[in-house]
């Protein structure tokens, strides 16, 4: 079994591992918008470029299979990494309009947890000379808002690879390219709500819960519910949470990050404020513990049948 050596620390993987999955087993998460498990590998976002030993120029983590004695550094270790990976941010989000506000992706959007992550950049870009898209696009059950779109292509693999149906696919080119379905028609399998589920950001909506359930919402509802005793929470809000707080500690870090956003903290120099973020991010795990135990607690009190 090949030996690789990520951010100074050697692990032993199984042949055909890609770095990607390499530096999940090391402990790393490597950013991504385009990469699924459970999708084929596409490498067209660019975002999760690292820097390896004996390579005159980065490679996609995604798209590159481990080597024994390989050396890598990821965006922990490599400023060039990290500058590529900022970079990629900016480009993406040259167009992406400033919905996050409204949007139902928020609090669970990659750009958003990407961008406080790996990118805190000022944008150079005049609001004015954005490339306007199409917006809230009928196509069956889900909504389509092309402005709000990476162009990672999960929801065409998906529609190629899974479903078999090849309903999505990519339109124009250049700044103008977006996803669109044939003629506009929609989409018709009974799958349509993977579709959702597959989108990194808030570009695929269910029609059924746009503007009705936002996950910084469902925070603030299950702190109401907990506040009341907990006695009783509103169920989804209630698995949506449990959902986060089962998360790794990075992914709630990243919604911690979200709250303050939304909230327009920011100090007179711009700088965004970690330490808030940290507390609410500790808030957020003691209300989990507080969760789990009212749950455990009930276990006990029900009598076994």
């Amino acid at each position: 079994m090949p030996k690789v050596t990520i951010d100074g620390k050697e692990i032993e993987v199984a042949p055909g591992t890609s770095v990607i999955q390499a530096a999940e087993q090391a402990g790393v998460r490597v950013p991504r918008f385009c990469y699924h498990d459970d999708l084929p590998v596409d490498g067209n976002c660019r975002m999760c470029m690292v820097e390896i030993e004996k390579f005159p120029k980065l490679q996609i983590a995604c798209g590159t299979p481990v080597t024994d004695g390989m050396v890598v550094k990821t965006q922990v270790t490599s400023e060039k990494a990290k500058e590529a990976q900022k970079n990629t941010l900016e480009f993406l989000l040259v167009n992406h309009p400033i919905d996050c506000p409204v949007c139902d992706q928020a609090g669970e959007c990659y750009l958003q947890d990407q961008y406080m992550d790996n990118g805190l950049h000022d944008s150079r870009t005049v609001l004015e000379e954005k490339i306007h898209k199409r917006k809230v696009v009928d196509i069956g059950p889900i909504l389509l808002d092309a402005e709000r779109c990476v162009v990672c292509s999960r929801c065409i693999r998906y529609e190629r690879e899974v479903t078999k149906t090849n309903l999505l696919e990519f339109v124009n080119r250049g700044g103008s390219t977006q996803i669109s379905t044939y003629n506009g028609g929609p989409i018709t399998h009974e799958y349509a709500g993977n579709l959702v589920d597959v989108c990194p950001v808030g570009a695929l909506l269910s029609k059924d819960f746009r503007f009705k359930s936002q996950i910084t919402a469902a925070c603030v509802s299950i702190s109401n519910n907990i506040a009341e005793g907990f006695e009783q929470p509103t169920t989804i809000n209630y698995l949506r949470y449990l959902n986060i707080a089962r998360n790794s500690s990075n992914e709630v870090r990243s919604m911690s990050y979200l709250a303050v956003r939304l909230n327009y903290l920011k100090d007179d120099e711009g700088v965004h404020l970690r330490t808030e973020c940290e507390a609410i991010s500790k808030m957020l795990r003691a209300m989990n513990e507080k969760l789990l135990a009212n749950i455990r607690q009930r276990n006990n009190k029900e009598p076994s049948s």
